[in-house]
């Protein structure tokens, strides 16, 4: 954990060091053999599966080294996630391989996380957008939206309840 709070200057230009060392690895090293498999992808196919979870433990260690380092762990895949190359066949192997597991894993669980998390007591926000959102959605509210040519109107009276 390179970053830490004493205000040593050495420390500061190890932490330094150690986050310009990882993004030349990022640029020179990740991006260059990223770029090498897709080369070695055929037109129009889908990187194979030895390239795939490469790429995969690829993200997982740059979270890891960005903790080590002491900067958060979704900082440094999020790097590099800008320098790799977008569309096929990377972009295209990543959303047909992982769509799945995100909508039915990850997503629940963010929104369970989540969930846990909130603070009850400041429903009362939540609540009015809940009603907008079903409401407009079922349609019940759907002769409101124009009263007057106002577009805004429902908005403002149920403003006035807050």
């Amino acid at each position: 954990m390179l970053a830490t709070k004493s205000h040593s200057i050495a420390m500061g230009v190890t932490s330094m060091e150690a986050y310009l060392t990882f993004l030349v690895f990022l640029v020179f090293v990740a991006r260059q053999l990223t770029i090498l498999a897709i080369k070695r992808t055929p037109e129009g196919g889908m990187l194979n599966d030895v390239c795939f979870i490469r790429v995969l433990v690829l993200v997982i260690g740059c979270g890891f080294i960005g903790e080590l380092i002491g900067s958060r762990a979704l900082a440094k895949p999020f790097f590099l996630g800008f320098i790799l190359p977008g569309g096929a066949p990377l972009g295209v192997t990543m959303v047909k391989k992982l769509e799945r597991m995100v909508e039915r894993v990850f997503l629940p669980v963010l929104m369970a996380l989540v969930g846990i998390r909130m603070d009850v007591a400041s429903l009362k926000i939540l609540l009015l957008f809940l009603i907008m959102v079903v409401g407009w959605d079922k349609g019940i509210l759907a002769g409101l939206n124009g009263v007057g040519g106002d577009k805004h109107l429902l908005f403002t009276y149920m403003i006035q309840f807050l």
